[in-house]
């Protein structure tokens, strides 16, 4: 029995025994069980999820009790938590660590801890966020997508029947108890679980992050970029043919028609 929260995480970890018949895997899972990926269990997640700050997160991600897939995982997770939640601290040294694992995303998240003030750096991380559909700000169980390695999983990829952006918690769910005490830092994860929970599933979300800031900054060039990406995961990602989704699409094609961001968005979703 865990102990303390990172005994929690390292027990968290199972390997694949096999997959249900009922899923879309017909054949059994034959690989030999040292070879196979360690995964977050359903049960564990459901439980440490909502008691897990951004910063706890990004600290666990850079230890040794978990394997490298599922470091990549929690450190993508811990930026997308912080983001969601305003942790400029926890946003900044997210980012300069992932800087030096994650190539394509280098120039933009180095860009982002270089920007004078909070809301700047906050914007610059959500305006990233709506580009890559692979970081979830849910700690997810599973084959999730950012615990696979394989090369053509791109984090700027949006794909079918996989999982894009993520799902917010339900506003009324209870969080399960656990049987040890909670940390310190209680108080600073209930409130990013709330911060996680007002902002809903992600589409919604990214298209009021959008719209606020073109409005605030009509003139700023990264306000169509925004809406263009806000308007993108209307396709696959959570909350799709959303109010808000349609309104940024609105927005985009009547304050920035001209721009190639509205020319590559004939449609919203």
């Amino acid at each position: 029995m865990a102990r303390d929260l990172d005994e929690a995480m390292r027990e968290a970890v199972n390997i694949i025994a096999d997959y249900e018949m009922s899923s879309s895997y017909s054949e059994p899972y034959t690989t030999p069980l040292a070879e196979r990926p360690r995964l977050f269990s359903p049960r564990a997640v459901a439980m440490l999820e909502p008691r897990l700050t951004a910063k706890r997160m990004g600290e666990l991600a850079a230890g040794n009790i978990l394997p490298p897939a599922l470091r990549r995982q929690l450190m993508w997770t811990a930026f997308a938590r912080a983001t969601v939640a305003g942790d400029d601290a926890t946003i900044q040294a997210v980012a300069k660590r992932l800087a030096e694992t994650e190539p394509k995303a280098k120039a933009e998240l180095l860009a982002l801890a270089g920007k004078p003030t909070p809301e700047e750096r906050q914007f610059e991380a959500q305006l990233l966020l709506m580009g890559l559909p692979a970081v979830s700000a849910r700690l997810h169980a599973g084959e999730d997508r950012l615990a696979n390695t394989h090369p053509n999983l791109s984090l700027t990829m949006d794909m079918s029947y996989h999982r894009n952006w993520w799902c917010g918690p339900k506003p009324d769910a209870s969080v399960p108890s656990v049987h040890f005490e909670d940390t310190s830092d209680a108080p600073d994860a209930a409130r990013e679980w709330k911060a996680l929970q007002d902002a809903g599933n992600s589409v919604p979300y990214f298209a009021r992050v959008a719209m606020a800031w073109a409005q605030a900054h009509p003139d700023d060039p990264r306000s169509p970029i925004a809406l263009f990406r806000a308007v993108r995961a209307s396709k696959r990602g959570c909350g799709q043919a959303t109010r808000e989704a349609r309104e940024a699409f609105r927005y985009l094609h009547k304050h920035y028609g001209k721009t190639s961001w509205a020319k590559r968005t004939p449609y919203v979703y």
